[in-house]
Order: C-alpha cells, then sequence, then structure tokens
C-alpha cells in the first residue's frame, strides 16, 4: 500500500513539473512568427541544465519532453551567432513593404500619390500602346539573339542624327521636332527607346533594292510637283459620312468652312489625322502612297468644297481641298541624289513598319489588368473599323 502511494504520489509530481516545463517553454515562445528569439532560448536551456532534481528518478514523459524541447531549441540555435544578434532582425524581414515602390510617385496637397494610385489610370490611358511597345522590345531582343546580332552606340547615334536631319537643324526646326516629341509623348526615355528600337528594325530588315530612274521622276514629281492641301475625314458608315458632310455644312456658315471642317473630323474622324483637325497636308495626285481612288478624288475636287463621300478599304471619307500650290521649280537633275537617299529611306521605313508589325503579332500579348485589357480592346476595335 505505501509503494502504490509513493508511486501515485511520484507520478503527480512527475506530471506537475511537465506542465511546468511546458509552460515555462510556451512562456517564451511568440505568438507569432519569426518564432523563438536566440536570448530567451538560451535562458530557457541554462534554467533547465541548473535546474535540481526534485526527486529521484525521472519519469519517461519528462524524459521524452525535455527531449523534444531541446531538438527544437537546438535547431533554433544553429542559425544564431551571438555576435551578430539582432532583436528587431525579424521584424526587419516581416515589416519590408509590399508595395511596388518605397517612395511617392507624387505629392498633391501634402498627400503622397503612389505608382500604384496612377496605375489604372495609365493603363486606360496609354496601355495598349505601351504593350505594343514592351512586345516589340521583347521580341526584338529574342530575334537578335537568334540571328547573332546586336545593336551598337554607333547604330543608335545614326538613328539619332536621322531624326535630327528630318526636322532640320535651325532653331525653327529644332522646336518644331520639340513640338511634336511632345504631342507624341516621346519624353528621354521613351525617345532612347525609339532610337535603339529602330536601330535594331533596320538591323533586321533586308537591304532595298537599288533605286530605278522610275521611282526617281515619281519621288520629283512628289516633292518638287504641284501640291494642293487637303484635309480628310473618314467615318465608318455612309450614312455617318454623309451626317458629318452636312453638319459642316451647316456650321461653315459661322465659322468658315475650313474651322466646321476640322472640329467635326477632331471628334468623329477615324484616320489619325483627327488629332490635326483631319489635316492630311499639302499632297501630290502622283503620291504612289495614296490610293488611286483618294488620289483621283483630290485630283477632280473643286477648291474650297467637300466632293463626294469616296469608299475606301478603311471606311468613306470627306475631302477638302483648301489650296493649291505650285511647283517649287527644283530640277530633277539638281535633286537626283536626295531622292534617291529619300526613295532608300521610305523603302527601309515600309520594310521595318511591316517587320515590327509582324513581331508585334507573333508575341501574344494577353492584357490581364482591367484598364490594360479594356485599352488593348478599345485599340482592337478602332483597328478593326479601318
Amino acid at each position: 500500500g505505501r509503494r502504490a502511494s509513493h508511486q501515485w504520489h511520484l507520478d503527480a509530481r512527475v506530471a506537475h513539473e511537465s506542465r511546468d516545463s511546458w509552460d515555462a517553454a510556451r512562456s517564451v515562445m511568440p505568438p507569432s512568427p519569426p518564432g523563438l528569439t536566440c536570448r530567451s532560448v538560451r535562458a530557457l536551456i541554462e534554467s533547465m541544465r541548473n535546474r535540481p532534481p526534485k526527486y529521484d528518478r525521472p519519469h519517461a514523459l519528462h524524459l521524452i519532453l525535455f527531449a523534444l524541447i531541446w531538438g527544437v531549441c537546438s535547431a533554433i540555435l544553429c542559425g544564431c551567432r551571438s555576435s551578430d544578434w539582432n532583436p528587431t532582425a525579424g521584424l526587419q524581414r516581416s515589416e519590408k513593404p509590399v508595395s511596388t515602390t518605397e517612395s511617392p510617385a507624387a505629392i498633391i496637397g501634402g498627400r503622397p500619390v503612389t505608382h500604384d494610385d496612377l496605375f489604372p489610370i495609365f493603363a486606360e490611358v496609354a496601355g495598349a500602346s505601351t504593350l505594343r511597345e514592351l512586345a516589340l522590345d521583347m521580341e526584338l531582343e529574342r530575334e537578335l539573339e537568334r540571328r547573332e546580332l546586336a545593336v551598337g552606340e554607333g547604330e543608335i547615334e545614326q538613328e539619332r542624327q536621322r531624326l535630327t536631319a528630318s526636322f532640320g537643324l535651325d532653331e525653327q526646326s529644332r522646336d518644331i521636332a520639340r513640338r511634336v516629341f511632345a504631342s507624341r509623348q516621346l519624353g528621354p526615355h521613351r525617345l532612347s527607346k525609339l532610337l535603339a528600337r529602330n536601330a535594331a528594325l533596320r538591323l533586321l530588315i533586308d537591304r532595298p533594292a537599288e533605286v530605278t530612274e522610275a521611282s526617281i521622276r515619281i519621288a520629283h514629281a512628289v516633292r518638287h510637283g504641284p501640291k494642293r492641301r487637303v484635309r480628310l475625314m473618314l467615318l465608318g458608315s455612309a450614312e455617318a459620312a454623309a451626317a458629318a458632310r452636312r453638319e459642316v455644312i451647316e456650321r461653315s456658315a459661322d465659322s468658315g468652312l475650313s474651322a466646321a471642317f476640322a472640329e467635326i473630323a477632331a471628334t468623329r474622324s477615324l484616320d489619325q489625322t483627327a488629332a490635326t483637325g483631319g489635316l492630311l497636308g499639302d499632297v501630290s495626285t502622283a503620291d504612289p502612297g495614296l490610293s488611286d481612288v483618294l488620289r483621283r478624288e483630290i485630283d477632280q475636287a473643286a477648291l474650297g468644297t467637300i466632293g463626294d463621300i469616296v469608299a475606301l478599304n478603311s471606311g468613306f471619307a470627306l475631302v477638302l481641298v483648301e489650296a493649291d500650290l505650285p511647283a517649287d521649280g527644283i530640277s530633277l537633275e539638281t535633286s537626283r541624289d536626295e531622292l534617291a537617299a529619300t526613295i532608300t529611306d521610305r523603302t527601309e521605313r515600309l520594310a521595318m513598319e511591316s517587320l515590327a508589325e509582324d513581331l508585334i503579332a507573333r508575341a501574344g500579348i494577353t492584357p490581364l489588368a482591367p484598364g490594360l485589357r479594356w485599352s488593348w480592346q478599345q485599340r482592337q476595335g478602332a483597328e478593326a473599323n479601318r
């Protein structure tokens, strides 16, 4: 009886000691990651090492519990070094910002504006065009690598010189260039990307064939021959074109025919000239870049009147001829070399544009963000209506 009573008291004491050990271990464990700190683990181990036994024979349950706690503490201490221990190391890791940037993109009224605030707006405003540029850059990089070619600083500088020469070198030409870049949102970053992109495309295209005498004569007529200043409005249907024509004529009584045409073209035209009120520019009827039916309409239209509705592959067009301009008097022989260079450059440009469209189509663009998807769908719809 005494043995049974002694064993019962011993078991009760072991259970009590087991609960004490578990409570001691749990008291130094935080409720959430990163886990036990090195200092608290060391304190626990030292206390358990130096603690005198309160009974003669250790119970099996106590040994198992002690072994488990010792293993966990040893594993944690393997990653701890007393020389570089930092009590806030876990917090520093867990508090790292999830935002795409650590600094605001702007300050409005003393309040920060983050990149996350701006992205949905930017995605809708220019998401489709941005995706096309990124896709083209990626495909160009892949194609250059496949053909073992590389674009250097020399090629990029040549593109810069070509672009500068296309506007002219005087101050007025530089001012025009700055305004054109601003209208196309070509800042320092996008401009540098454009130059590198053009250099890569020019490196990848096939060299154009030799310039012929016939092409030089056509180029001379287009550049130095008589021209007509034309505005163009492109609509999606014959009914829309007829309605726009009537409205232009009605408004012309107050603001004039050209102003009325430009105002309606800016808001309704599907052509890229809508940004300039439909101004197509000074056009030669010898220009092979225009369709036959459009050249014929421009040639036959009476000055200062809106011609008939012209059915094109891209829609239904209205044409307004604002002025007739005479030839500039520069002879074919004087401009032969310049014209040959222009033809070569134009041929290369057309080949580069064709290659760029092929590469973008091959990229397989799939917009996922809502704003990007909306912008992409709008672009596809506009292209389908052309």
